[in-house]
């Protein structure tokens, strides 16, 4: 998994971990383009694959959101929450 990341969650079978970076630096009202951002990691393979990343959007202002919270309902299936209460369902397997 990356260095400086956050660990959401781990999928139910143990094989892929849900996680959120945590670096860069960004103005005092707005968080980092990494910060606002969701990953994907197989735990099965040596060195660790990456599966899929992406932001899970942006508030009525336009600025990004921030995903504070997440759990795998299934290896393919997660649901996040993010700092302006939106909670989403994402499918890993059709990467929407």
């Amino acid at each position: 998994l990356p260095d400086r990341a956050v660990l959401l969650d781990v999928s139910p079978d143990g094989t892929r971990a849900l996680v959120r970076l945590t670096f860069g630096l960004a103005p005092a009202d707005r968080p980092s383009a990494s910060q606002t951002r969701l990953d994907v990691w197989e735990l099965t393979e040596a060195e660790g694959r990456h599966v899929v990343g992406w932001r899970p959007g942006e508030k009525e202002d336009g600025t990004p959101s921030v995903p504070v919270g997440g759990a795998f309902l299934d290896g393919d299936r997660v649901v996040t929450l993010t700092d302006d209460g939106v909670l989403t369902l994402w499918n890993l397997a059709e990467s929407k």
